[in-house]
């Protein structure tokens, strides 16, 4: 994983400007931290399941021919439906799982923005205004997290209620 953090912050580094404009900070700390540590998990955790997944469906369905061949095929063919149902579903989880990293990427711009310039907040008196700003930024950001289920419509009626929306 750190040759992969040190390929990444290289290729930060050689970025157009043009480049640099278009994205914020926190998107490239959010990817050179998180991202990378997703890797890893993935490579510790999941590798790991899906061998353990794929060995024990081979040997059920491979018991399963061995006790009734028909039966087994039988029960196999609503296989293609259940891989058109996974591959719906994934989609959709990768792109709100997209979603996620990009708020993610705004609430550390907004820490990263704050932390330094921290003597020119402190100078006028802006504490209470980024607070708010971090506070419905780290809002939208778990309502992003929890937008595929139904406590999105409440969460944003009952915790914005007392806060109007900060403009930049």
């Amino acid at each position: 994983m750190h040759d992969l953090r040190l390929v990444l912050y290289h290729h930060i580094h050689r970025l157009s400007l043009a480049e640099h404009d278009k994205k914020r900070t926190g998107d490239f700390i959010s990817r050179v931290t998180s991202d990378i540590q997703t890797i890893q998990d993935f490579v510790t955790s999941a590798l790991l399941g899906i061998l353990t997944n794929t060995l024990t469906l081979v040997g059920i369905v491979g018991v399963m021919l061995y006790l009734n061949w028909r039966f087994t095929l039988i029960s196999l063919s609503i296989a293609p439906l259940l891989f058109l149902v996974v591959y719906v579903f994934t989609r959709r989880i990768k792109k709100a799982s997209r979603d996620v990293r990009k708020k993610e990427g705004e609430l550390l711009s907004i820490v990263q923005e704050v932390l330094s310039s921290i003597r020119v907040v402190k100078a006028f008196a802006r504490e209470d205004y980024e607070q708010r700003r971090f506070e419905i930024q780290s809002l939208d950001n778990v309502e992003t997290t929890l937008r595929p289920g139904t406590s999105r419509c409440c969460s944003r009626r009952w915790s914005r209620s007392s806060w109007p929306p900060v403009r930049a």
